[in-house]
């Protein structure tokens, strides 16, 4: 999984998600092969998060 970008909520996101986190959301997309995948956080917690996912990357590219 590779994440293309960290952005704030748009309009057109779940209503859930601003509910859940207010203005302190942030969404990680990401892309698994040719699927999306939405990853969403408290803005704090996004970058515990995105290096976890930079982390299992590179891991998984070394072991391959």
């Amino acid at each position: 999984m590779t994440v293309e970008r960290v952005r704030a909520f748009r309009p057109t996101d779940p209503p859930a998600w601003t509910t859940l986190y207010k203005y302190d959301g942030v969404v990680l997309e990401c892309r698994d092969g040719d699927q999306a995948v939405f990853i969403v956080t408290r803005r704090r917690d996004a970058p515990v998060i995105f290096g976890a996912l930079v982390t299992a990357r590179t891991t998984t590219a070394s072991q391959s």
